[in-house]
């Protein structure tokens, strides 16, 4: 519910902290989906330790070191 609002709130940045924890496959898909759809219009930044999720969303989101 949080990633969903967050999502839908009206905003210049997004900015997310493991976001996809809890969420089970069928939920984890469309999820990263609408943020890399969010990542298309602004900045987004993603805090997480899914490797899964990187690499899904790689094409929209640089990894800091």
């Amino acid at each position: 519910l949080a990633l969903a609002r967050a999502l839908l709130a009206e905003s210049e940045a997004l900015a997310l902290d493991e976001p996809f924890t809890g969420l089970d496959n069928d939920s984890r898909r469309p999820a990263m989906e609408a943020v890399a759809c969010a990542a298309e219009t602004k900045p987004v930044l993603l805090v997480t330790h899914d490797a899964a999720a990187l690499e899904a969303l790689k094409p929209r989101i640089i990894p800091l070191p």
